[in-house]
């Protein structure tokens, strides 16, 4: 779905687009024109411990994957993504795949993608690469502000989807059963993995015991 809705609207919206200019400057014309920015990094386990257990796996690998490296080739960018540890099939099946799709274009094209397993140290290493033009980083609020903190030494960019409480919220006038229903999956799909399930639920006072 990413790839079709990339392909249908991304020029659209990489098109220069004017902007207006204070009247100081009326002689002047200004626009907005997007250009590639180089090797992007993407920064993608989802794995949290718990007295050095692993409480949840990989949230998602190959979407995971898959999409920051849609929009990066799609902007003319190169991209290094830093896959779980605990991934690392999927890791090897992905690239495969998408190195293959780009060398049917242009063989030059296949080592655009690089996707390499690692701990916290790989991870490091690549916020820390001067030659990383921009930083997406999902994971922890933890792991999020260490990322922030290594992309500073270099003013590289980041993006950072952390993990957070997400809320269910059940109002007095819901409709029971189907809250229910909504509720009990929003907390359990793919097993709890998911990096937006429901976390905590407020349910008004009136239908609490319900």
């Amino acid at each position: 779905e990413k790839i079709r809705y990339t392909i249908n609207y991304g020029e659209d919206a990489l098109e220069p687009s004017e902007r207006r200019v204070p009247l100081a400057f009326f002689q002047r014309k200004c626009k907005v024109v997007y250009k590639p920015m180089g090797v992007i990094g993407a920064i993608i386990p989802w794995v949290n411990r718990n007295n050095n257990l692993v409480a949840h796996t990989q949230n998602y690998p190959v979407h995971n994957s898959i999409s920051p490296t849609i929009s990066a080739l799609f902007t003319g960018n190169a991209i290094v993504v830093k896959a779980s540890e605990y991934s690392c099939y999927s890791r090897e099946y992905v690239q495969r795949l998408l190195r293959s799709v780009l060398a049917k274009y242009n063989p030059e094209f296949a080592n655009l993608v690089h996707i390499l397993p690692g701990f916290g140290e790989t991870g490091a290493a690549l916020c820390k690469c001067k030659d990383v033009a921009k930083i997406l980083f999902i994971g922890s609020p933890a792991t999020g502000r260490r990322v922030m903190a290594s992309c500073v030494e270099n003013l590289t960019p980041c993006i950072l989807e952390l993990g957070g409480k997400d809320a269910f919220i059940v109002m007095d006038d819901a409709e029971m059963d189907w809250a229910i229903q909504i509720a009990v999956r929003a907390a359990f799909i793919n097993l709890g993995q998911n990096c937006i399930s429901a976390e905590r639920f407020f349910v008004h006072k009136s239908v609490m015991e319900k």
